[in-house]
């Protein structure tokens, strides 16, 4: 019994839509953008601006530091020096979730004190 001849690889490009490559491309295509995204670094603070949010969830003083510093990285990330990541992007968003917090607990804790006062002096 003789084996059917190996398939191979079609070299005429008259469907282009197939996925073929036309005969002069490389096979397999290089990637053009994945060296380009590799050779950029994350933004050297992320790790910095994520450990003060999430300490901010128990502590809120830290909240506003993680957003102002999240704030500044991002728009080094914007500019074009470093590559955007998600420890950045994590980070800030709970700076700015605990600075709200932060927020919420000074407002109630200043009108418990007005409250307080007023009833005292009436």
């Amino acid at each position: 019994m003789t084996q059917p001849p190996a398939p191979q690889r079609p070299t005429s490009t008259s469907n282009p839509y197939d996925g073929t490559p036309p005969p002069s491309a490389a096979w397999p295509h290089p990637q053009p953008f994945a060296p380009y995204a590799a050779a950029m670094p994350e933004h050297p603070q992320s790790a910095t601006v994520l450990v003060l949010g999430l300490i901010g969830l128990f502590i809120p003083v830290t909240g506003p530091i993680a957003w102002w510093m999240g704030s500044r990285a991002r728009a080094e990330v914007a500019a074009g020096r470093y590559a955007p990541g998600g420890t950045l992007t994590g980070g800030w968003v709970l700076g700015i979730i605990t600075t709200l917090w932060l927020a919420v607990v000074v407002l109630l804790f200043a009108l418990v004190i007005v409250g307080l006062l007023a009833f005292r002096s009436a």
